[in-house]
């Protein structure tokens, strides 16, 4: 970089730094970035990236707000203001470095003018520089003032639609790529309004084993009463009680009996799970809009995301009646699949079935486990089709509202689960079992 390059990053970082409470210090400080202060030169970069120019006392106060921290009189009003999307974006409680994705959708329409970096000074070269610089001496912030109406304006395009791409894509995805969410915007249209609870609910937890929760080991979330093949319980087999607890003394005994806090060996207990290749065949069709398919498309995402994690291959196959869509869920943007996938026609039951047969006997990954197939559909799915038994099948129907009846394909499944619309609450549970 050139002398004169040089000078002109130094007043730009020094104008920046100022906005923020921090006078810049040339000579090399030693001291550790301030706390409140250490995300900041990533964040400014990342928005450079997609050119948004703001000020750092605005990028500062706008991660705050939407991580529900307390920011200035005429900000949190905005936290408070249920016509923006604001509100929405706080209750997803995202992580910070994840919420820049969030100031670059407040921010990328506004005219913020006055605060683009020099010419050829690339992102890489300004959060070097604003790292170095903000380890200088605390002053009086000097920050332009913040465009309320135009953030109101922008956050009132925050809507349901957005806030379930948010959802959906999670945190760690758009951690990793902040441009994302802007990149995605043109899909919005096509996703389902996620109420809150239905966001939330995307989170679910898959649980394997007749009880949920249980954790065995001595890792972080371990149980308290159980670690490392141990627990604390009240039990009477006293053939698995621990050896050292015969040394106490008789009084010693008997008080942690009656406290249950005697050390008994655990109880044998299933093994860990082992995932498979999967194919969702996933009914877009009209006889599951409504209550059906918000639980058949939330069952599938949870499902994709456990795989997805677990790196076992997983791919989507949506029912039509000219087509099916294949697709292979690689990563979060694979997913926004499963929501926006839609046909207007009546499925074609035998070749949707022919067809996840077809990719299921060509998926494989190195466990050398056999692929199976997990439809997801009312129970009245393929009732008026003559439809052959198919390998690795398993089922998960949900009935209609005041419906409870036997699934036409219940015969035909490995395992097969039939919950009502609005069963959610054990979901988790249920689909550990289809896929245990």
């Amino acid at each position: 970089m050139s002398h004169y390059a040089k000078g002109q990053l130094n007043s730009y970082i020094t104008r920046q730094a100022r906005t923020v409470g921090r006078k810049v210090i040339h000579s090399t400080p030693t001291q550790s970035l301030p706390s409140n202060l250490s995300l900041l030169p990533t964040a400014l970069a990342q928005l450079h990236r997609l050119s948004i120019y703001p000020p750092l006392s605005l990028v500062q106060d706008l991660l705050d707000l939407t991580g529900g921290r307390t920011v200035h009189k005429s900000l949190s009003q905005l936290a408070r203001d249920t016509n923006t999307g604001i509100p929405g974006l706080i209750a997803l409680r995202w992580p910070a470095p994840a919420r820049i994705g969030m100031v670059a959708l407040l921010l990328h329409k506004l005219p913020l003018t006055d605060w683009e970096p020099p010419s050829g000074i690339s992102p890489r070269e300004v959060c070097e520089a604003l790292k170095a610089g903000l380890k200088g001496k605390p002053i009086e912030p000097k920050a332009p003032p913040t465009p309320i109406s135009l953030l109101q304006e922008s956050a009132k395009h925050i809507d349901e639609r957005l806030l379930s791409l948010l959802a959906i894509l999670g945190p760690q995805a758009v951690e990793a790529e902040p441009a994302l969410p802007l990149r995605l915007l043109s899909r919005v249209q096509d996703l389902p309004v996620l109420n809150s609870i239905q966001r939330q609910l995307l989170g679910v937890r898959i649980c394997f084993g007749e009880h949920s929760g249980r954790a065995i080991g001595n890792a972080p979330g371990v149980e308290r009463g159980q670690v490392s093949g141990v627990e604390t319980a009240s039990r009477t087999d006293w053939n698995s009680l621990l050896p050292s607890q015969l040394a106490m003394p008789k009084s010693v005994f008997s008080y942690r009996y009656q406290r249950g806090e005697l050390l008994f060996r655990t109880r044998e207990l299933a093994e860990p799970p082992r995932l498979r290749p999967t194919v969702l065949l996933l009914d877009v069709t009209p006889p599951v809009f409504g209550p059906v398919e918000a639980l058949t498309r939330m069952a599938a995402y949870s499902i994709s995301c456990l795989l997805q994690q677990a790196r076992i291959p997983v791919v989507l196959v949506t029912t039509g009646e000219d087509e099916e869509r294949l697709i292979e869920l690689n990563n979060s943007i694979d997913l926004i699949s499963i929501w926006t996938q839609r046909s207007m026609e009546p499925p074609n039951e035998l070749r949707s079935l022919k067809l996840a047969d077809a990719v299921r006997s060509n998926l494989r990954d190195e466990s050398g486990l056999e692929p199976m197939i997990l439809l997801l559909t009312q129970p009245w799915f393929g009732a008026e089709a003559k439809i052959p038994r198919i390998q690795g099948l398993r089922g998960l129907f949900i009935q209609y509202p005041s419906c409870d009846v036997l699934p036409a394909l219940g015969s035909l499944c490995e395992r097969w689960e039939s919950v009502g619309a609005r069963q959610k609450e054990e979901l988790g549970q249920i689909l550990g079992y289809l896929i245990g």
